[in-house]
């Protein structure tokens, strides 16, 4: 769970609230990733201390390192879904606010699951839903793996180099 260096809207604790249950029973262990800017850090400590299956890391430098040990991530729908894709993690994507759910990228055919901005319980059903499609159905989960799989970022990294240095 991770939603960029703020996350506003304490997506994160309200994420873990909803979820913890289900991932309880079905043995998943939750990790949570906070940037610098969070300003709930403490409500969301005494939370996670109180939960044997989650585990909180609070304004890493590499972020990479705690995601490549995830096989599934939500999260919100900025920055991060390039890294994520880069990794090929399947995820969930929230938005923040209106601005953040015009970003295009995070859609099914990229291997995202978007659901659009977190205000309302038709959202956090379709959260839980998707979470539960995520975890119990190994053929599309490994549809939305193949879909991210078809983008290469170094390819495109060296392509850009290259035009780069062709302007210089």
């Amino acid at each position: 769970i991770t939603f960029g260096g703020t996350d506003s809207n304490d997506y994160a604790r309200r994420t873990l609230d909803l979820i913890h249950g289900y991932c309880s029973k079905k043995n998943i262990t939750i990790v949570i990733v906070s940037g610098a800017g969070y300003k709930y850090i403490n409500e969301l400590e005494k939370k996670v201390a109180r939960h044997s299956n989650v585990e909180f890391y609070h304004s890493l430098g590499i972020m990479s390192e705690v995601m490549e040990n995830c096989q599934c991530a939500i999260a919100s729908n900025g920055r991060t879904i390039y890294e994520i894709a880069h990794m090929h993690i399947t995820s969930i994507i929230l938005a923040h606010h209106e601005r953040e759910d015009t970003h295009n990228y995070a859609i099914i055919d990229n291997g995202f699951i978007p659901i659009g901005i977190f205000n309302n319980r038709d959202k956090e059903n379709l959260l839980m839903q998707s979470l539960s499609d995520l975890v119990e159905n190994s053929t599309y989960r490994r549809q939305l793996y193949d879909c991210m799989s078809k983008v290469n970022f170094i390819d495109s990294k060296n392509r850009v180099v290259k035009i780069l240095e062709n302007v210089l």
